[in-house]
């Protein structure tokens, strides 16, 4: 995790005054950000936590110029701890100076190591011994001469957690209440002192408010949840009690689940978004039970998926369509799908038989880019495959086609395939006819 000192708390880092992600998003005076504590990988694991957040490091010298027009600052990194477990790298030579205990780098007036190249960074040394402990210092010094510090605890060995995949979910009534357990390995060399997790459920389903320790978004979609005093040893497995309660809606046919757990002086892996405040729940806090092993299949990183299919059904209709005109003219037409209810949420795939003596000339594209199209539906000969997803009951999605007509009397069909949601075979084809 990374914290700061400043009038205000403000999760997530270290900030030498202000208050602010990064340092360099407001000018508020000089700023330094750093991580409270840092896990470092043993030298040689190659099979550390995934998505990682990397080490940051950010300052900012409080005059809002940008690193083309500000004066340079300095920041040096100095370790404190005994023996080698633990060195600095250097990655950018040409603007840093030192040795592996401590370095001196040259830094604009608005810089993170995010943005940038990594000057220094600490790693573990080779042979370090795993648990071994270090303290990076920093001093931030402007061009104007303010001094700002902070310090960085070090760990040789990290905490990897894996989190149980749930089974995939079938069948789910409307208003079933599903239980959704989470458990928790660690197979790093670091044990968690502080266990954090998020859970989210996909559109068609809501989380109910019942753990205490738990915060829940007012559209129920989302839980995170933290238990401060959990510990989970290197090599070992918890499963937390008792399990979140999501209730399956009545309206989509498909819908998921995903959980993330992670440490909680670490924070969620890089590219989450696990959302901050919340309601607290209306029932008992969760616990958590140690155990020796774990059964099931685990995610290969700290986040599991699943997928929950409601035992809710569609009626997809076949959209078809008649054009009329000489042989030698042009004429469009529209082919698609309406979807008469109640489900929503699986896709449906449209296949269009060009008519016999007609020829496509202009097909639907779909923008990939500014200025940039491709096919919205896929060829083979005289068949055109197109995919229509999350069709709202009631609405109809349609794809126009420009056909050239060389004779008349021909006929083409539409036909629909919404998957085993969709029960009624009756309309599920409609004919696409050409006349004069």
């Amino acid at each position: 995790m990374y914290r700061r000192l400043a009038a205000v708390l403000c999760p997530a880092v270290l900030l030498v005054s202000g208050c602010a992600a990064d340092p360099g998003e407001r000018a508020e005076g000089p700023g330094l950000s750093v991580p409270e504590v840092f896990y470092l990988r043993p030298h040689g694991d190659r099979e550390g936590a995934k998505d990682k957040t990397p080490f940051r490091v950010a300052v900012r010298d409080g005059t809002g110029l940008g690193s083309a027009t500000g004066e340079d600052g300095r920041l040096t990194m100095r370790l404190e701890g005994p023996g080698k477990d633990v060195r600095l790298k250097i990655s950018t030579p040409r603007d840093c100076r030192g040795d592996d205990r401590e370095v001196t780098c040259t830094v604009p007036a608005t810089w993170s190591n995010w943005g940038g190249p990594w000057l220094v960074a600490p790693v573990a040394a080779k042979g370090g011994r795993v648990g071994a402990r270090a303290v990076v210092r920093y001093r931030y010094t402007t061009a104007a001469g303010a001094v700002l510090t902070g310090r960085t605890r070090l760990v040789v060995g990290e905490p990897v957690l894996h989190v149980r995949t749930p089974a995939k979910l079938t069948r789910v009534s409307p208003g079933a209440e599903v239980q959704l357990p989470l458990t928790v390995r660690n197979t790093g060399e670091a044990d968690v002192v502080g266990l954090a997790f998020g859970v989210s459920v996909q559109e068609g389903m809501s989380l109910e408010p019942e753990a205490e320790n738990c915060r829940y978004q007012e559209s129920r979609g989302t839980a995170v949840c933290t238990l401060p005093g959990l510990r989970v040893p290197a090599g070992g497995t918890v499963t937390l009690a008792p399990a979140l309660i999501a209730v399956a809606g009545g309206g989509n046919v498909r819908s998921g689940i995903v959980q993330e757990a992670w440490p909680l002086d670490v924070g969620p892996r890089q590219y989450s978004h696990w959302p901050d405040g919340g309601d607290p729940g209306r029932g008992p806090a969760l616990s958590a039970a140690v155990t020796p092993g774990g059964d099931g299949s685990f995610s290969d990183g700290a986040e599991a998926s699943t997928i929950v299919e409601l035992d809710v059904t569609s009626d997809y209709a076949a959209v078809g369509d008649t054009l009329s005109g000489e042989p030698g003219s042009e004429r469009e037409i529209s082919v698609g799908v309406k979807n008469l209810g109640p489900g929503k949420g699986q896709p449906a795939r449209v296949r269009f038989t060009v008519p016999e003596g007609t020829r496509v000339v202009k097909q639907p594209m779909t923008a990939i880019d500014e200025d940039a199209y491709e096919p919205a539906c896929e060829r083979d000969t005289v068949e055109y495959t197109c995919t229509v997803y999350n069709l709202e009951p009631g609405a109809t999605e349609t794809f126009g086609f420009t056909l050239h007509i060389e004779y008349t009397g021909g006929r083409g069909t539409v036909t629909v395939d919404g998957g085993r949601w969709d029960h009624r075979a009756a309309n599920d084809t409609a004919p696409v006819t050409v006349s004069r």
